[in-house]
């Protein structure tokens, strides 16, 4: 880990140094500055994080093999996701080669496609009742979609359940 020092003047400038390892105590890595003018010294930390190996499109699922370890410093990390929340995921807008994920940065995938085919179910007690449709709206897991019935020819509520998957709404 790679630990970087600015020796910092107030309202002047900002200017790096080394300190040997060791030669730092707890004490001496951050004091307030006593007035304008005086010196104070702060660490800032370089830590490997996930960050993409290549620019992704909207709606593209996240994978360990999409991101590459990149150095950044510690503090900036608390508003970062760490590589576990990120795959499965998918990106909710494009994004550049490099780029560091945000919770906003990431969204359900998506499982159910308007007009594809989906498998309807309904389970009363153990029993388990599945026939063909298809989706009218595009769905997440948990969300409300609307799909068409093959067998009744009726348009029904569902509540999506997993891949090209709903479950009947009431059931």
């Amino acid at each position: 880990m790679a630990i970087r020092f600015w020796l910092l003047r107030i309202m002047v400038s900002a200017a790096p140094f080394a300190i040997l390892p060791g030669a730092l105590k707890a004490q001496d890595v951050w004091q307030p500055p006593l007035a304008a003018g005086s010196l104070a010294a702060s660490v800032v930390a370089d830590i490997p994080w996930p960050a993409l190996n290549r620019a992704v499109e909207r709606g593209h699922v996240f994978t360990e093999q999409d991101f590459v370890a990149q150095t950044t410093q510690a503090r900036t990390t608390s508003s970062l996701l760490p590589m576990q929340s990120i795959v499965g995921k998918a990106a909710a807008r494009s994004m550049p080669e490099g780029a560091f994920l945000r919770s906003s940065d990431v969204i359900e995938p998506q499982l159910v496609y308007r007009g594809a085919p989906v498998t309807l179910r309904v389970q009363i007690g153990g029993i388990l009742i599945t026939s063909p449709g298809r989706a009218l709206a595009d769905g997440r897991m948990g969300m409300p979609v609307r799909v068409f019935s093959n067998v009744s020819n009726r348009t029904l509520d569902a509540v999506v359940q997993g891949p090209a998957t709903v479950n009947l709404a009431g059931y």
